[in-house]
């Protein structure tokens, strides 16, 4: 089954609360080029990009695109995922 955006963002948060980390922590790089990434199909990887700038627009998480993405959790972001 293919995922939807709703799925990814619950994905990203998710890896969020298992990590248990606080605020401006970031998801490792690894785990998005080796783990999940490639997992993922052309779409999924397209809506990625939509899921992620939705959580940063409303500011759950700060993202910075590129080869290797970086995605930080923010105050907001760990509000939602931990109470």
């Amino acid at each position: 089954m293919e995922k939807n955006k709703k799925m990814i963002k619950m994905d990203i948060l998710n890896k969020f609360r298992e990590m248990e980390e606080d605020v401006a922590r970031t998801i490792p790089k690894e785990w998005l080029k080796n783990d999940y990434f490639t997992r993922l199909t052309i779409n999924e990887k397209k809506l990625f990009k939509k899921a992620v700038n939705e959580l940063a627009l409303n500011g759950l998480i700060k993202y910075t695109p590129g080869a290797l993405p970086e995605v930080k959790l923010t105050r907001k972001g760990e509000y939602l995922i931990h109470y």
